[in-house]
């Protein structure tokens, strides 16, 4: 008799722990269930409230769209030539106004080229103002666009006066350009790279 209480006493702690191990369970694989169900409920929650705002900033010359970067390119160059005018428009499609804005990449000017390896785009441009006799201006006419159809334009403008002032560098670059061009019948006298930038104004 005594065997069989032992041995039934034995079977219930048996089966005590089983149903321990058992709850023990069942309680991390509801506890994980539960994690697993808040995350993806998370998700679902963000992605069902989220806003997310449309950012497109086309860049026209003429009636093509191009990308970030231009050349703007001149056959040859000499004292007294016509003005010439390139015009960059940029209209925003996106849901947030943009600054607009430039980088000269590089400018190769009669076979001279600098680069932005070397030098800054403002110290490119500030050296072409400084060391040659014709005038290249770029300049943007508003510097932001609105949201939703606002435009901006970026304006070059290269010019090379008969007399711009100065007789020794006119006649100095104006030999130049004219060897240049013999040398080189098939080159551009003058090629600018640059890189036009938009961004985001958040408000």
């Amino acid at each position: 008799m005594n065997n069989k209480v032992t041995f039934l006493e034995i079977i219930k702690r048996l089966l005590k722990k089983v149903k321990l191990r058992t709850l023990l369970m069942l309680a991390i694989l509801l506890s994980c269930n539960t994690f697993a169900w808040f995350i993806y409920a998370t998700k679902v929650s963000n992605n069902i409230s989220a806003y997310v705002r449309s950012w497109k900033v086309n860049f026209i010359v003429g009636d093509n769209n191009i990308e970030e970067t231009l050349s703007f390119d001149i056959e040859s160059v000499y004292p007294g030539m016509p003005d010439t005018e390139q015009v960059i428009t940029a209209e925003n499609d996106s849901d947030l106004r943009a600054n607009l804005a430039y980088e000269i990449v590089s400018a190769s000017i009669l076979g001279e080229t600098y680069t932005t390896d070397t030098m800054t785009s403002a110290e490119i441009e500030e050296l072409i103002k400084i060391k040659y006799p014709f005038k290249l201006n770029i300049e943007i006419e508003n510097g932001s666009m609105e949201a939703k159809g606002g435009k901006d334009n970026i304006k070059f403008n290269f010019t090379w006066p008969f007399e711009s002032g100065d007789d020794e560098l006119d006649t100095k670059w104006g030999y130049k350009a004219y060897q240049y061009k013999e040398e080189n019948p098939d080159s551009k006298s003058i090629i600018l790279i640059i890189k036009v930038t938009a961004t985001q104004v958040n408000e």
